[in-house]
């Protein structure tokens, strides 16, 4: 089975969008079992939820 934070998971996900890490965005609420796996995968931009809605609600204002 494969899993986060396997780097395999984020590659499967990858070949499968048909999609390059560097051109790939995860966004996760754990930075152990999200974003640092993904940024070690090659991922470009890495973003938490809870700042992604900060981000969001902020804008909204």
């Amino acid at each position: 089975m494969c899993q986060k934070p396997n780097p395999k998971i984020f590659e499967i996900a990858l070949q499968r969008a048909k999609c390059e890490a560097n051109k790939a965005i995860m966004i996760g609420d754990r930075i152990d079992n999200d974003i640092m796996p993904a940024k070690k995968n090659g991922n470009a931009n890495n973003m938490d939820k809870t700042r992604l809605w900060r981000l969001l609600a902020n804008n909204w204002r």
